[in-house]
């Protein structure tokens, strides 16, 4: 969207080493993550000035992470002290994780951290922030994503304990951690507020709000100078200024890419041009070719022999039957047929060719979405793009070319090679010779060339994947600025890339410099075998062979060009077929037989019967046995530490991979007997990472176009964004930018609860979907669960303990186990209960609090 507005007005705040910890609190879309972008220069400022002194360190909201080992993703490009490496690690909690690892901090994350969990990533993210020892810190919300041991851990540790003698300025949703912090900035749709944060009252006496108190101004906020001193960050008040913004699994470690070896294998070529139209089709076109050059084969030598005729009739000797008029319209004959053949298989060769690349690219498009998700956490995106943009254009632009020179010279080399042995029979011997001698350097260069083709091709997947990552983490990058590295990089991609096809271009010109010199010694043999001859021929079948045999010569040396670039080239349509071939998901449609009644699921029953499940097929198990029966309409909550299952029960649920053992019952029906079309639209889910796609407001909440504006705005205005969205010009049909980045995270998440709204299936499941919402906006969530949803089933993955408290019954997950599955009150009053610890860790208060909500949730029952 075009639209530019202000997102934040009237700001002005002080932190100096004395008042050393800023918390940011303040509800979704309020301007916390703005504000830290507005300190690291990321957006632009209307007025006012803002000046940096002391080095940064800067944690995203959503963590980036780098597909190299979580060493170097911690590192990130500074030297290895091996002492403080491990303090860090100990402070954001990632020991346990590591040691956990194969290869430790060597391990490879994966493209996008796809190895880590959510909370091990920003982890990841904090401890590269960390570890860089910088004046001033700026951490975005980096708690919301960890469970609370997880999160009082790094807050204790980390937080007031590395950085303690730092200024930092955390932006954070855990509002009980806000009384260890020396002040507290509250945001409200973009203005800093007076009135005081809902803490208990000891916070509010121990705590010093720090809000301006300057009159609102039409464009922004008051003037204000961002100052880093000497590790100080001093935000004077008078400030003018308006910041803008333009609306416009362990074994999951990427694999090596694979590579073929050998010669194309003539079941590509098959398949190539099977695609294109059937090898009936592809051989008729081929014969149009032989047909066409056989006509002027004919033509040269009806030619040859008019002249001979001349000749005779000159000398009176002449036995032609024809006249002149007559071999005039033979020869016009041939030569119109031959031109309208000519078009033809043009046409025809060209239709065959796009038709070609067109079925195969299909082909693999079809086969890349349907692919199990273990295929896109071990094949990095540079991978995929490559295949679909450099192969496809090549096969669509450089190959069609080639295989039109090759198909050409492959149907005219044997007349020509007949009519000249005809004409000089004596050619025979050196055209043997030559043949021999081509053929034997073809070989000798084409296993070379060709595998050299197939490493460049491999080479610029690195390209693709590192500019995807760069662009991704481009905030990152630039507030530890490490463009200057990230540069290096690409250049060291881009080197890898360039040597391999320098080295095919050398190894193209070795092989044309020795068919010249072939070709050469040839042509020298031929005439002087002419000219020794020329008693024993007549002089038009000398000419005639003369000619053909120098045009031999260079046909055939282009036959081998173009014969040995369409094998090279080949290596594309190659890796295509290799992407159409990739083993898919099960069948999208059920079966007749065992197709669920129209209104499946009426009652949003589920049975865990023994499931195990692993992600891929050779990697290690994550669930294991686990038995459980969610009634209908009940709410369950799922928790658990990282790492112990819970988004993997999920991942079972929607078969992203299919079980190895038990199976899933939904009212009734095996869900490993349906088509996945019938199990997942009839599911719906927030997952804790929002997924948005670039287009329309309305397209991203109702794709299909199944219901009517009213009902959009009422899932708008349940969810609380209506006011956001009549905001905008064009309301509804407003432009959601790539990935929602015009939007914050709370309100992505909150567009997928819309979404969910409207579809209003019996089944919701939310991985996680509060992680990274304030408690206002969590509060606003649960709400509409408890309204919306009340004669739903609800799964709820959460690290909130509070968002499942009041839920009709808990599952405790540890080690892919169920260790726990009962009433949250019940649970509690066990000694030994798993849920107890969870709770407990919390803190003392919070952890009254949390059993307080569960006992009052089972007074209720037991009165209903």
């Amino acid at each position: 969207m075009s639209v530019e507005y202000t997102t934040l007005h009237n700001i002005s705040f002080n932190v100096d080493k004395s008042n050393s910890l800023l918390a940011v609190v303040g509800p979704v879309g309020s301007g916390k993550s703005t504000l830290l972008q507005c300190l690291l220069k990321e957006l632009p400022v209307l007025s006012g000035r803002v000046s940096v002194r002391g080095s940064v360190a800067y944690a995203s909201q959503e963590a980036c992470v780098f597909s190299t080992s979580l060493r170097e993703n911690i590192l990130f490009g500074l030297p290895y002290e091996e002492e403080w490496f491990k303090t860090v690690v100990y402070a954001c909690a990632l020991e346990k994780d590591i040691s956990l690892l194969e290869n430790g901090d060597m391990t490879l994350v994966g493209e996008r951290g796809v190895t880590l969990s959510g909370g091990q990533k920003a982890r990841v993210n904090l401890a590269r922030a960390v570890y860089r020892k910088a004046d001033i810190y700026l951490l975005d919300d980096p708690l919301s994503a960890v469970d609370s041991a997880v999160s009082r851990h790094i807050f204790e540790k980390c937080v007031c304990g590395l950085l303690a003698e730092k200024c930092v300025v955390l932006v954070t949703h855990q509002t009980q951690y806000l009384e260890q912090c020396h002040s507290v900035l509250r945001l409200v749709e973009g203005k800093a507020v007076s009135s005081p944060i809902h803490v208990s009252d000891e916070i509010k006496e121990r705590k010093e709000l720090v809000v301006s108190d300057d009159d609102d101004v039409s464009n922004g906020i008051q003037d204000a100078e961002i100052e880093f001193a000497n590790g100080e960050l001093l935000l004077n008040n008078n400030l003018h200024e308006s910041i803008k913004d333009e609306i416009s699994y362990s074994n999951n470690t990427p694999s090596e890419e694979e590579r073929a070896h050998g010669t194309v294998s003539l079941r590509t070529y098959y398949q190539y041009g099977k695609a294109g139209g059937g090898y009936i089709f592809t051989l008729f076109v081929f014969g149009l070719f032989f047909v066409a050059e056989g006509l002027t084969l004919v033509a040269d030598w009806w030619i040859a022999d008019w002249s001979e005729c001349t000749v005779q009739r000159d000398l009176n000797t002449s036995t032609c039957l024809l006249n002149t008029n007559e071999r005039i319209q033979v020869y016009s004959g041939m030569t119109a047929s031959f031109i309208i053949l000519s078009l033809i298989e043009g046409v025809l060769l060209c239709f065959l060719l796009v038709r070609s690349s067109q079925v195969l690219h299909n082909r693999m498009f079809s086969h890349v979405l349907r692919a199990p998700i273990v295929f896109f956490d071990t094949n990095p995106i540079g991978r995929v793009l490559n295949r679909f943009s450099k192969d496809v254009g090549f096969m669509d632009d450089i190959l069609v070319n080639k295989l039109y020179n090759f198909i050409f010279y492959t149907s005219r080399i044997p007349g020509i090679f007949l009519i000249a042995i005809v004409a000089n029979y004596y050619l025979i011997v050196l055209m043997l010779i030559l043949s021999i001698a081509f053929i034997a350097i073809r070989w000798y260069y084409i296993k070379t060339a060709r595998d050299i083709k197939r490493l460049e091709a491999i080479a610029r997947s690195p390209i693709y994947s590192h500019l995807s990552m760069t662009l991704q983490g481009l905030s990152t990058i630039r507030s530890y600025s490490m463009q200057s590295v990230m540069m290096e990089r690409m250049h060291q991609y881009q080197d890898t890339h360039t040597q391999a096809w320098y080295l095919f271009l050398v190894t193209s010109r070795w092989f044309s410099m020795r068919l010249d010199c072939f070709i050469f010694l040839f042509i020298t043999a031929i005439v002087l075998s002419s000219i020794t001859l020329a008693q024993i021929f007549n002089a038009a079948l000398i000419s005639l062979s003369l000619t053909y045999a120098i045009a031999l010569m260079d046909d055939f040396a282009f036959y081998m060009r173009s014969s040995t670039e369409v094998e090279n080239l080949m290596v594309s349509p190659e890796r295509v077929i290799a992407y159409g071939r990739l083993e898919v998901e099960a069948s999208l449609e059920t079966l007749p037989e065992s197709k669920p009644p129209p209104n499946w699921p009426d009652k949003g029953n589920i049975i865990f019967n023994d499931i195990c499940y692993s992600h891929s097929v050779d990697g290690p198990q994550v669930l294991s046995n686990i038995s459980c029966l969610v009634s209908s309409r009940n709410k369950v909550g799922i928790v658990g530490r990282t790492g112990a299952g819970k988004t993997s029960l999920i991942s079972a649920l929607f078969r992203l991979a299919e079980p190895t053992g038990g199976s899933i019952i939904i009212d009734g029906i095996n869900a490993n007997a349906l088509g996945l079309h019938d199990l997942r639209k009839n599911i719906s889910i927030i997952p804790q990472d929002p997924v948005l796609f670039g287009g329309p407001i309305r397209y991203n909440l109702d794709p299909f176009q199944v219901y009517n504006d009213t009902d959009v705005w009422r899932a708008l205005e349940q969810v609380q964004l209506k006011s956001v969205v009549e905001g905008l010009d064009d309301g509804l049909l407003s432009v959601i930018t790539e990935g929602g980045s015009n939007f914050s995270v709370g309100q992505r998440q909150l567009f997928c609860l819309a979404r969910a709204l409207l579809r209003n299936n019996p089944i919701l499941v939310l991985d996680e979907a509060t992680a990274n919402v304030d408690m206002k906006t969590d509060g606003i969530i649960q709400e509409v669960i408890r309204e919306q949803f009340s004669e739903c089933t609800v799964l709820t993955v959460a690290h909130r303990l509070n968002t499942v408290m009041d839920y009709d019954k808990i599952m405790v997950l540890d080690k892919g186990e169920l260790v726990e599955y009962d009433e949250p009150h019940l649970l509690l009053c066990q000694s030994s209960s798993y849920l107890g610890q969870l709770v407990d860790q919390t803190g003392p208060i919070n952890a009254k609090k949390l059993r307080d909500i569960a006992l009052l949730n089972h007074r209720r029952k037991c009165v209903n």
